[in-house]
């Protein structure tokens, strides 16, 4: 209980730091920050990063 109380905190702490980043991004770029999407690529960073680790463990 307690360690689950401890990070409860923190997590909620991390929320409200973001959701302010994300209100000052707004304020000063006058748009709405957006995650990054990349289109050139379609396969997700997971099946990049087990294609190259397989690649350098040579499987």
């Amino acid at each position: 209980r307690r360690i689950a109380a401890e990070n409860a905190v923190k997590a909620y702490s991390l929320v409200c730091i973001a959701e302010g980043a994300c209100r000052a991004y707004q304020e000063l770029m006058g748009a709405e920050w957006t995650a990054y999407q990349n289109t050139r690529n379609k396969q997700p960073i997971d099946a990049k990063a087990s294609a190259l680790m397989d690649d350098a463990l040579g499987i």
